[in-house]
């Protein structure tokens, strides 16, 4: 089984010829051939000691750090001048790329010498020349210094033929920011610092000469890691991928040394850890670009992707994917590693979840959680402990008294104002929508038109609202708070918001008076609110819950006068019998009402079986107790109960003469509280 990726974790000799080669790009293993990825390295801007490397005499031409494995050889004969210098090669394997010293040697191995050569021999295939070639004609770089101190650089090329690329050209606008000593620097207002070298150029900006100054950033052993991270900037490989006898390895208080060959210089390597678990490998050196000896100085900038550009048709640079990736993957490192980015995300986390103005205690929780990974909260944590663990900081933000505590409920400037989008769904949702079998899922249509927001449909790459807009009048303006949705409070809006919810109370979901759905291609709008064109309904009602008398004690009757109490008798004489008043009770048992349930109304259902001319009038009570008993035969049973305040007065009960075996009902009784009785423990 061959993998398709290959890390080496054991250092390996050289075989045959990658002994003899600067740059590996394949490797046998067992037959079948691999890549070399080289790791993620820096390159330093400015250098010293540079040479011209050229891919033909017409094409570009460009310099290249002389010490850096970035061009081939091109070999004429010893001595040749004018149009005698005809190169050829002396290569291993096509696309080879070797130092300088390298190729020198390449070419005196075969009695030739590098030089600045006119053109390559003609009998050389053009496959073979890919990529530059080393001359041996002088390059220098100097820079070109703008107002705000950023610098470009200029490639001083001896005996320059041909095009140059702009990047590199006396032309050249790419600049980029250093870090100046002092933030101090040449420029016209200073008249170019009168610097030696420096000269002032007509678009009002300074091109300067420079000097390298390499050194040790510790000349002894740094305090403490902070110092070290806050001095290094020069990374280095983990010093276990050298010989194990290399480095000698010393263990301070919170940082580990390694000493090459025992000795405190500029190849010894510090490794540290931050305070984000990360671990650095830091070279002990510092390099710096001096103008006019010294007077001015920035930090030597690094940069990833080669400056020696691809050239076409025929060559091919040192401009590679594999080093945008990297350079993309630091930026990106750079970017969530940031100190100013977990208050950031913070913020704009606790706003999506609902609250517009977080405190500052508030955010300093979530960013704190976002830096150490975990949250605890009521005797539970959450997080891996990893700096960034969203788990941790969603919790933190849930589960935060800001979140949580119903007194915020009273405070206008905490919560936010509800999306549309969600306003549409959450009615939707409450109010139990349920979509027509004609169609597979629901849709909603020309929502942005409508109401402003529709999922994925973001206005912009920074979504739907500017998370620190403040509306321009009104409470939060006088208040200065923000309100991110209220960017969606225009009235076109508005209308359009109560239209969509109209049309789809009256039509259910469909395109009616501006509703949110289409035409379903069926029947029309009519006024008297029919669902015939529609593609969903609400469904939303009340929760019935009812009981039956079952039981003869769970009714009885009782008259008023001797308080004789009856359980046998086959119906209810809701009214006077025989010029005498009467109670009747009903129990009802076993009534699921959920605990906290807000009861909107309660009713008596009965059917009739006698007639009577006459009208009667009843008054409705409650008994005042968690679970009544039933009914027994005792005087007064029902009368000596404990009643409840409240009552509800049914006048006039009509005699139904002609409505024997048919269902009626009492009144709603519409004041009911019941469910407040602290002992009854409806399902949870």
């Amino acid at each position: 089984v061959y993998l398709n990726n290959v890390i080496l974790n054991n250092n390996y000799g050289c075989y045959l010829n990658e002994c003899d080669v600067d740059t590996v790009r394949v490797v046998e293993v067992e037959g079948q051939y691999y890549e070399y990825v080289r790791p993620a390295c820096v390159e330093q801007a400015f250098y010293e000691g540079g040479k011209k490397v050229a891919d033909t005499r017409k094409n570009l031409n460009t310099c290249a750090n002389n010490r850096l494995p970035y061009a081939m050889e091109a070999c004429c004969q010893r001595g040749a001048t004018g149009s005698k210098k005809v190169a050829t090669r002396n290569y291993i394997y096509d696309g080879e790329r070797m130092t300088f010293d390298t190729a020198g040697k390449k070419c005196a191995a075969i009695g030739r010498e590098l030089c600045d050569f006119r053109k390559i021999d003609s009998r050389v295939s053009p496959t073979f020349k890919t990529g530059y070639h080393w001359t041996t004609a002088e390059c220098s770089i100097e820079v070109k210094i703008d107002q705000r101190g950023y610098v470009s650089m200029i490639y001083i090329i001896d005996n320059k033929r041909g095009a140059q690329a702009l990047h590199i050209s006396e032309g050249n606008l790419n600049y980029f920011k250093v870090y100046w000593e002092n933030d101090e620097f040449p420029n016209t207002s200073n008249n170019c610092g009168n610097a030696e070298g420096c000269v002032a150029l007509s678009g009002g900006e300074c091109q300067c000469k420079i000097a390298l100054t390499d050194g040790m950033g510790f000349s002894s052993k740094p305090s403490s890691a902070n110092d070290i991270l806050s001095t290094l900037v020069v990374g280095a490989m983990n010093p276990q991928v050298f010989d194990e006898d290399m480095f000698i390895r010393q263990e301070e208080h919170d940082f580990i040394i390694h000493l090459m060959n025992g000795v405190f210089d500029s190849n010894t390597i510090f490794e540290v850890t931050d305070d984000m678990s990360r671990t650095f490998f830091l070279k002990n050196v510092r390099s710096k670009i001096d103008i006019d000896g010294g007077k001015y100085s920035f930090r030597n900038a690094p940069h990833f992707m080669s400056m020696i550009s691809d050239t076409w048709p025929s060559s091919i640079g040192e401009t590679t994917r594999r080093d945008a990736e990297y350079e993309t993957e630091a930026v990106l490192d750079h970017y969530f590693y940031h100190s100013n980015v977990a208050p950031f995300l913070c913020i704009r986390l606790i706003q999506r979840f609902g609250i517009s103005n977080p405190s500052p205690r508030y955010i300093g929780t979530c960013a704190k959680s976002f830096h150490d990974g975990l949250f605890t909260s009521g005797g539970h944590s959450y997080g891996s402990g990893a700096y960034g663990d969203l788990s941790a900081v969603i919790a933190s933000i849930a589960l935060d008294r800001e979140a949580r505590n119903p007194v915020l409920d009273s405070d206008p400037a905490s919560g936010s104002l509800r999306e549309p989008i969600l306003k549409v769904i959450g009615l939707m949702r409450a109010l139990g929508f349920e979509h027509d079998d004609r169609i597979g899922t629901t849709q909603l249509y020309g929502m942005n038109e409508k109401i402003g927001q529709m999922a994925y449909s973001f206005d912009s790459v920074f979504s739907f609202f500017l998370p620190e807009y403040i509306p321009n009048n009104g409470p939060l303006a006088t208040a200065f708070l923000t309100s991110p949705e209220s960017a969606k409070l225009q009235m076109p809006l508005i209308v359009g918001m109560l239209n969509g919810i109209f049309s789809l109370v009256k039509y259910g979901l469909s395109d009616c008076y501006d509703g949110f759905g289409i035409d379903p291609g069926s029947g029309r709008c009519k006024d008297d609110g029919f669902y015939e064109r529609s593609l969903g309904t609400l469904h939303f009602g009340p929760t019935i819950v009812s009981s039956r008398i079952s039981a003869s004690s769970d009714d009885a009757e009782e008259t008023v006068s001797s308080g004789y109490v009856s359980l046998v008798s086959p119906d209810l004489e809701l009214g006077a019998n025989k010029q005498s008043s009467r109670w009747v009770g009903m129990r009802f048992t076993n009534l699921q009402i959920p605990n906290s349930a807000k009861i909107i109304g309660a009713y008596v259902q009965f059917e009739v079986d006698e007639k009577k001319d006459t009208m009667t009038t009843l008054t409705i009570h409650g008994q005042a107790a968690d679970n009544p008993a039933g009914f027994s035969t005792d005087e007064y049973n029902i009368s000596k109960r404990s009643l409840t305040n409240a009552a509800v007065s049914w006048n006039n009960v009509p005699a139904w003469r002609k409505k024997i075996r048919q269902t009626q009902y009492s009144r709603h009784f519409s004041n009911c509280t019941g469910i407040g009785q602290p002992s009854w423990m409806g399902p949870r």
